[in-house]
């Protein structure tokens, strides 16, 4: 197997998860519902496969998190773990999402998730913190929104290193899977500026919106998250590793 991508260090962030509200003091999803599924519990699960597939080739995998599917892991809003935001995983929980790996590893510093004045701000700088804290070399973002129109395809990237080569990459290969038209990439909108103190690359891709019914019979599918997933893990592929065929190889 090409070795630009054994040892990686790569975190996926699946973006959304449960947060607690400081005005209405409840816990509130980030995303809308996704067939009657938020849409926080859709980007988890498309990362996990991403994650799955990374590690198998090599990769070294890290999420900020919980991609486990476990209904007995119970996390601090009293929902299932992979239900919660990144600040309510990081805070309680261990370095790796995998039960195979984690169980040693110590519990991280206060500093990574206490950052910020509200709960969702604190989310998003956690998550750019742990990926400081890693020490990530790429990092690719899974998103949905809550756009009111859905024109296709979006992918964004922070301009570091070949954040713009791989980005292409992605869109071009998830597009490919999902027969969904690839609008152009671009840079950082302003709700993800918080990434650009990360010297790394940065991918976000933007899987669909909520509020467009096609997007949402189409994200409701698992045929259809599967071929994100895919595509995702064949984007990155072909960047680091041009040269070799899209599998698991040795």
């Amino acid at each position: 197997m090409e070795e630009k991508i054994r040892g990686k260090r790569i975190l996926l962030d699946p973006m959304g998860g449960l947060y607690k509200d400081e005005r209405l003091q409840e816990w509130r999803y980030q995303k809308k519902l996704v067939d009657r599924v938020p849409g926080d519990i859709v980007t988890s699960e498309i990362a996990a496969t991403v994650y799955d597939i990374l590690r198998v080739v090599g990769a070294d995998m890290f999420a900020t998190r919980c991609l486990r599917r476990s209904y007995s892991e119970i996390g601090e809003s009293q929902q299932p773990l992979f239900h919660e935001c990144s600040s309510s995983y990081l805070r309680h929980f261990r370095v790796r999402p995998s039960l195979r790996v984690d169980k040693g590893d110590h519990r991280l510093p206060e500093r990574i998730w206490n950052e910020g004045k509200t709960n969702l701000e604190r989310d998003a700088i956690a998550r750019v913190n742990f990926a400081r804290h890693i020490g990530a070399e790429i990092v690719i973002g899974i998103d949905v929104t809550n756009y009111a129109t859905d024109d296709g395809l979006e992918i964004r990237h922070n301009g570091i290193g070949q954040a713009g080569e791989m980005a292409n990459s992605v869109v071009r290969e998830v597009a490919k899977r999902t027969r969904r038209k690839p609008k152009p990439v671009a840079g950082l909108l302003d709700e993800q500026r918080v990434w650009d103190s990360l010297n790394a690359p940065v991918l976000i891709l933007n899987c669909g919106s909520t509020f467009d019914p096609f997007t949402v019979r189409l994200l409701k599918m698992q045929w259809y998250r599967t071929y994100l997933s895919l595509g995702v893990f064949a984007g990155v592929w072909k960047s680091l590793a041009p040269n070799e065929p899209v599998g698991v190889a040795d």
